[in-house]
């Protein structure tokens, strides 16, 4: 989902209350937005964040 009140794509992790925690793709610190910030990402932004993680991932040794 893409947070618009930071313009920042990530999962997301949990829901409560009106407010929703997402983590980036890549792995990282989580951070919390209210539900009316959130959409999905168009193609380009979830190209991007999918890129991203195969990146970590074949940097970490996963894929070959």
């Amino acid at each position: 989902m893409v947070d618009t009140s930071r313009g920042t794509t990530g999962r997301v992790m949990d829901v409560w209350n009106g407010r929703v925690w997402l983590r980036p793709a890549i792995g990282g610190r989580e951070w919390d937005t209210r539900v009316e910030y959130l959409r999905r990402p168009d193609t380009t932004e979830a190209l991007r964040a999918r890129m991203a993680e195969l990146d970590l991932h074949r940097r970490a040794g996963g894929l070959r």
